[in-house]
């Protein structure tokens, strides 16, 4: 996706371009899985050594 938004040209920076919001809402999305909770306890768990951690949670 950033490669679309990257080669797509200059209009892609202004809000109302797909691209753009496209671009915005994986960004928002993954930050989003990095900072909740089960996150933190999902990466303890792997640490550990807990099987069958499913990361993706």
């Amino acid at each position: 996706m950033t490669e679309a938004f990257r080669y797509s040209g200059g209009g892609a920076i202004y809000q109302q371009n797909i691209l753009q919001q496209c671009l915005r809402d994986m960004n928002v999305a993954a930050q989003h899985l990095m900072v909740s909770e089960i996150a933190y306890e999902n990466l303890g768990q792997m640490i550990l050594g807990v099987p069958d951690v499913n990361p993706m949670q």
